[in-house]
């Protein structure tokens, strides 16, 4: 699936995923202010913007769960 193949590509660029991820979660940070709106229709705008913020970040981690390149790991060479 090509919409599959295109994850595993953000999945497999560290950075890049975190540039998409963080210019998304930039989205729940500020929280609109409606002059005159009750405490509880407030709530509501919180609450929902922290439960969208919640499946924005596990919508991530699925992805990067897709990565498919090998992490490469610092070592030394042992036959020094």
């Amino acid at each position: 699936m090509l919409n599959q193949e295109v994850l595993k590509g953000i999945a497999n660029n560290p950075d890049l995923l975190e540039a998409v991820k963080q210019t998304v979660l930039d989205q729940f940070v500020e929280i609109p202010y409606a002059e005159g709106a009750s405490d509880e229709l407030l709530g509501q705008i919180t609450r929902a913007r922290l439960v969208g913020r919640q499946k924005v970040e596990a919508a991530f981690h699925a992805i990067a769960a897709l990565k498919t390149l090998p992490q490469t790991m610092d070592s030394e060479n042992p036959a020094y």
